[in-house]
């Protein structure tokens, strides 16, 4: 099924690039005013008719402006939507739109916070991202690059190598090495080279553990190498990272080092993230904790939190509790989706009535949770 925009005549001028440029300028109040994108109209003066079912538009008024502008330009010039993307290269807390046309939009250089993306290993698509890589807009899928033939990778094989200098061939040099993390380590979830502290002797393993003492526990990579240490020191660190106010932080250290957290202490912290993260900040990692391990107190959270939580986070809680009391398949059941996005809201009377229907459908009394009146 293609979603495509009703409104005719509009055309994508010649020169496309001036005409995003100009866009991007001109209607930058028309989108800020026309958020969230309405059923009908591409900005704020209802001139063209937009036939997107409402997950479609939800979708799409996620968009970052520059990339929702690109949309919005190629569905007034006859494109359509062919998908809503889920899974690589959209990140969870991402969006991605697939077009069922390329994209007509010739943009060569970074402007206004997006940039030219191809994927030609994967599906062979081409479009547009914004500078994070968090969000997409596609065309469609081309033909991917042929993989080498077999004489190039026996070619590849048989090469002379030249062997690296002995300095470079140290555990502790190659774990030094792994602190450079690029955007593709980043993107891609690639820690510090653990292997390196498998293959380190005793005084090398002394020496990674103050590098990382030193640098201090950042991020999940540094709770990750200090896990494989498993050495005192180490651990203190990792302890001490769990009373951390970051929940991504503290959540990393559950998963990694889940010998150091009884289950009082798990659930003492995944009640305090479901009452404060948020996207980008440990929402993700502690809902992923919740589809494994819900004792009482967590579902009451989350009961809780749907009510009171952000739209955009309760969305998700009421999808988890779905999930954890068997109404669901997934613990994001993309079947119940439409249901799901009632709570993005910000009428308190919507969000209630949505509240009692969520209870409806799993037998829970909803005025437990709500105040009165």
């Amino acid at each position: 099924m293609v979603f495509r925009n009703a409104g005719l005549g509009k055309k994508i001028p010649a020169n496309a690039e001036a005409f995003l440029a100009r866009t991007l300028r001109v209607r930058k109040a028309e989108i800020d005013c026309a958020l969230p994108l309405p059923r009908t109209g591409m900005g704020c003066h209802g001139d063209d008719e937009m036939k997107l079912p409402d997950d479609v538009l939800a979708e799409i008024t996620k968009l970052p402006a520059a990339l929702r502008t690109i949309v919005e330009a190629e569905l007034a010039a006859g494109n359509e939507v062919a998908e809503v993307l889920h899974g690589h290269p959209v990140p969870p807390a991402g969006v991605g739109i697939r077009l069922v046309h390329p994209l007509s939009v010739p943009l060569t250089s970074p402007a206004a916070g997006i940039r030219p993306c191809r994927f030609p290993a994967w599906d062979g698509s081409t479009g547009y991202s914004d500078e994070p890589k968090h969000n997409f807009v596609l065309g469609p899928p081309g033909a991917p690059s042929d993989p080498p033939g077999m004489g190039e990778i026996r070619d590849a094989a048989n090469r002379p190598h030249r062997p690296a200098a002995a300095a470079s061939d140290s555990p502790l040099d190659r774990f030094e090495k792994s602190f450079q993390i690029d955007h593709e380590k980043w993107h891609d979830g690639i820690g510090y080279d653990l292997d390196a502290i498998r293959e380190a002797s005793p005084e090398e393993r002394a020496s990674i553990e103050a590098l990382l003492l030193q640098r201090g526990v950042r991020d999940w990579r540094e709770v990750e190498a200090l896990a494989a240490l498993k050495s005192p020191r180490a651990r203190a660190a990792l302890r001490s990272a769990m009373t951390s106010h970051r929940h991504a932080l503290a959540l990393a250290v559950v998963r990694h080092a889940p010998d150091l957290v009884d289950d009082a202490a798990r659930t003492a912290l995944i009640v305090r993230g479901l009452e404060r993260a948020r996207p980008f900040d440990g929402l993700t990692q502690i809902l992923m904790q919740v589809e494994d391990f819900h004792p009482a107190p967590v579902i009451e959270a989350l009961f809780r939190n749907t009510i009171r939580r952000e739209a955009d986070v309760a969305v998700h809680f009421a999808a988890m509790l779905m999930f954890v009391h068997g109404q669901a398949e997934t613990s994001f059941d993309r079947d119940q989706r439409p249901f799901f996005l009632t709570f993005n809201t910000q009428d308190p009377t919507a969000r209630k009535a949505a509240f009692r229907e969520l209870c409806r459908k799993i037998g829970v009394d909803a005025q437990r949770y709500l105040e009165p009146g």
